[in-house]
């Protein structure tokens, strides 16, 4: 069963763009954001693909389009500040390693049958699926992704 999944992402990289005209509304009026990197495996953070640089790299992508992005600090004193999720998988194999990229921007909704409040993904934006000879590369498809999603957020944001 492992080996027919390698073989599968082997001959492609796979990116879902889940985003359509109903779900681009969720993107209108976001001016703000909490970077949230989900935990990496310790073997691949060994291997030189650090959360702190995935987290650098979402959080200044984000700035230069012009969201905002809140520390933890800040965005538990700022009611309606949904987090954008990053994870990374990985799994080391003979030609590099397999992956799997998921972006996901979560919020806190209410239930309008019980009136409370939980958190809950609001949009899964993207994920994608692939093999990568380096990390370097799975750093650079985290960077696509984030292009998409920031392409994304300016149409739904067009002044």
């Amino acid at each position: 069963m492992l080996v027919v999944a390698v073989i599968l992402v082997i001959t492609c990289t796979c990116s879902f763009a889940l985003v359509d005209q109903e779900q681009i509304q969720v993107l209108r009026g976001l001016e703000r954001v909490h970077v949230v990197i989900k935990r990496l495996k310790p073997e691949i953070e060994l291997d030189g693909l650090y959360r702190s640089t995935l987290e650098t790299d979402v959080e200044l992508t984000l700035r230069m389009a012009g969201i905002k992005v809140l520390s933890e600090e800040e965005s538990l004193q700022t009611s309606g500040v949904p987090d954008l999720c990053l994870k990374v998988n990985a799994l080391k194999c003979s030609s590099g390693y397999v992956y799997n990229i998921g972006l996901s921007l979560e919020e806190k909704v209410t239930l309008n049958r019980r009136s409370i409040q939980i958190s809950a993904a609001t949009l899964r934006i993207w994920e994608q699926l692939g093999i990568a000879h380096r990390l370097s590369d799975i750093r650079d498809a985290v960077k696509d992704l984030l292009e998409e999603f920031v392409k994304g957020w300016q149409a739904a944001n067009q002044k």
